[in-house]
């Protein structure tokens, strides 16, 4: 198993994102949804990013397991 691997290594190199889906908008656009509306749009932010971050782990556990 070797860590340093070009694939894994550009697996390890794929960026997400953990901030808040409001710092990634327009803050007017922001500024003219309702409370509700920017909350929901916080969880489904939150819940790609993590999602992302387990296939990215995921794909880090497949390429250590293959070599």
């Amino acid at each position: 198993i070797f860590l340093g691997s070009p694939a894994i290594q550009s697996r390890r190199s794929i960026k997400t994102t953990a901030a808040r889906w409001a710092e990634t908008v327009d803050p007017d656009f922001v500024k003219a949804l309702s409370e509700e509306e920017v909350q929901r749009q916080e969880i489904l932010h939150e819940l790609i990013t993590t999602e992302a971050e387990y296939v990215k782990t995921l794909n880090v556990v497949v390429d250590v397991s293959l070599d």
